[in-house]
């Protein structure tokens, strides 16, 4: 029987961007990539650079996801559920400056 459960993270958001196809040269590998929207975190409770990882986004819910991060900085605390690496739900837990007062 298949394990329908949807794997979960926790993360700080460090960046978000909608990137073109591409591909580079890393460690002597030559790696490719898709165009589509990337949301880069730091794991929660990870301190090291190492940790770092870039989830693309579901194409169905590229825009949703853009609107949802428009709004938070930085350093937000994300919950994202993964399907086979790609993240098909996005919520977001705790934004820090929410309650910044701005001049």
């Amino acid at each position: 029987m298949k394990n329908l459960a949807k794997k979960r993270i926790f993360g700080l958001l460090l960046f978000d961007i909608f990137r073109d196809d591409g591909s580079a040269e890393i460690n002597g590998q030559l790696i490719k990539w898709q165009a589509g929207y990337v949301i880069t975190v730091l794991p929660y409770g990870e301190r090291r650079a190492e940790s770092i990882r870039k989830y693309t986004v579901a194409s169905d819910i590229e825009q949703k996801a853009s609107e949802l991060l428009s709004t938070v900085s930085w350093g937000a605390l994300l919950e994202l559920r993964l399907d086979n690496n790609k993240v098909i739900e996005l919520n977001v837990l705790s934004d820090w400056s929410a309650d910044m007062p701005i001049d």
